[in-house]
Order: structure tokens, then C-alpha cells, then sequence
């Protein structure tokens, strides 16, 4: 079987609906633990970029329904935990941008721990400005729905407890 396309451990190239282990490029319905490019329904693995429906933990983008653990981009709909930029319905913990519906934990933008600016329906604990639902915990200005703990001014529905001008439909604990 080496050294020709099928479906198995050639040196070539896969397609197939089971697992596809080749050296080259691999299509399939299960996975491709391929070193070039993979795209199918499960996981792919590959070096290259991955797309499908489940998993891609390619180093290049990854582009599916789960997770994308390494390289540059992520989309999907779970967790993107990639170098680059990530979008996704989950936790965006990328070193670059960050849009999601729940925490992103990035180095850029988005709500995150660390970083810029961040934006989105969970906790926003950037040290840049900080919008979203729940709790902005920034250095700068603030403004959710819930409390702001920014250290610039504060906007939001809950209290204000930043260092400068605070409006909100509680108190202002600000200078």
C-alpha cells in the first residue's frame, strides 16, 4: 500500500471515510492525522490547515464547529485557543483579538484578563476599556450591565467603583 493514494498508511494521499494516516493530504468523513492539509467531518491534525466539523488542531487556521489549539486563526463554534485571532461561540484564549459570547482570556482585544480593549457578554478584566454584560474590572473606562471596577470612569447598570467619575444606578465610589 506505500507509496500510492488509498485509504491507510501510504506516502501519499487519502480519502476515505475512516481514519486517513498519510504523509500527504487527507478527506475524509472520520479523521485526518494528515502532515498536509485536512479536511472532513472529525478531527484533523494536521500540519497544514484543518477544517471540519469537529476539531482542528493544525498549526496554520483552523476553521470548524470545535476547538483549534495551535497555530494562527480559530473559528468555531467551541473554544479557540489559538496564537492568532479566534472567534467563536466559547472562550476565546488567543494572543491576538478575541469575539465571543463568553470569555476571552486574550493578550489583545476582547474580554480577557490581560491585554486591550475588550468587548462581550462575559467579564471583561482587561487593563485597556472594558464593554460587556458582566463585571469590567479594567484599568481604564468601563461600562456593562453589571459592576465596574475600572480605574478610569464607569458606566454600567450596577455600581461604580472606579477611581474617576462613576454613573450607574447604584453608587459611585469614585473620587
Amino acid at each position: 500500500m506505500a507509496g500510492e493514494a488509498g485509504v491507510g498508511r501510504t506516502g501519499q494521499t487519502g480519502v476515505g471515510r475512516a481514519a486517513d494516516r498519510t504523509a500527504g493530504a487527507g478527506v475524509g468523513r472520520a479523521a485526518d492525522r494528515t502532515a498536509g492539509a485536512g479536511v472532513g467531518r472529525a478531527a484533523s491534525r494536521t500540519a497544514g490547515a484543518g477544517v471540519g466539523r469537529a476539531a482542528s488542531r493544525t498549526a496554520g487556521a483552523g476553521v470548524g464547529r470545535a476547538a483549534d489549539r495551535k497555530g494562527k486563526a480559530g473559528v468555531g463554534r467551541a473554544t479557540d485557543s489559538t496564537a492568532g485571532g479566534g472567534v467563536g461561540w466559547f472562550a476565546d484564549r488567543t494572543a491576538g483579538a478575541g469575539v465571543g459570547r463568553s470569555a476571552d482570556r486574550t493578550a489583545g482585544a476582547g474580554v480577557d484578563r490581560k491585554g486591550e480593549a475588550g468587548v462581550g457578554r462575559a467579564a471583561d478584566r482587561t487593563s485597556g476599556a472594558g464593554v460587556g454584560r458582566a463585571t469590567d474590572r479594567t484599568g481604564w473606562a468601563g461600562v456593562g450591565r453589571a459592576a465596574d471596577k475600572a480605574g478610569g470612569a464607569g458606566v454600567g447598570r450596577a455600581a461604580d467603583r472606579t477611581g474617576v467619575a462613576g454613573v450607574g444606578r447604584t453608587f459611585s465610589w469614585g473620587a
